[in-house]
């Protein structure tokens, strides 16, 4: 394996960290912990590393055969994370029941009745006129209800119609998202 080295550019060039590759695999040695980060279409991934950053559990679904759709404008589509908060995750959220079906947006967990503000904040991203092209992608966990799905959607079909709102599956398969028309 080649080893390669960062170095702060401080007095004596210390070490900042370590990288090495391996397969699919980048590992990153920082003091005595060493952090994987898998490339995304790995065959060597699995699903516990999908989302292993998120503090949600979310297993998607498989795709199987299911009717799906290729989303070819992804730059205009942003992301719903689903789920329930993960086992190891609950002492940082104490407030939060663990039953309770949580929707993180980037690193933030927003309530059913914010969705819409955040609709209209990722639409201001875009032009204009790419505004009703835009599209939502819901990467809900298997084990959320299908009443949180369909609440979702229809926050955001009250706001918008014509805004496009997937639920998305994965195929093991070609490790890639399907996408599902909500």
């Amino acid at each position: 394996d080649d080893l390669f080295e960062a170095r702060y550019p401080f007095h004596e060039w210390p070490l900042a960290f370590q990288v090495y590759f391996r397969n699919d695999t980048l590992f990153q040695i920082i003091s005595n912990d060493t952090i994987q980060f898998v490339r995304n279409n790995s065959k060597h991934r699995v699903k516990e590393e999908l989302f292993c950053s998120s503090p949600l559990t979310i297993d998607l679904p498989e795709s199987e055969s299911m009717d799906t759709v290729n989303v070819n404008r992804k730059s205009l589509m942003f992301s719903l994370y689903v789920g329930r908060l993960k086992k190891g995750n609950r002492i940082d959220y104490p407030l939060i029941d663990q039953d309770s079906v949580l929707i993180q947006v980037m690193d933030v967990f927003i309530d059913p009745s914010e969705i819409l503000a955040v609709v209209k904040q990722e639409q201001s991203k875009v032009h204009e006129i790419e505004r009703d092209s835009m599209s939502i992608g819901l990467y809900v966990d298997k084990r959320v209800p299908i009443s949180n799905i369909t609440s979702i959607s229809n926050h955001i079909h009250q706001y918008n119609e014509n805004l496009n709102v997937y639920r998305v599956y994965i195929d093991w398969s070609d490790r890639t998202f399907r996408y599902k028309k909500i």
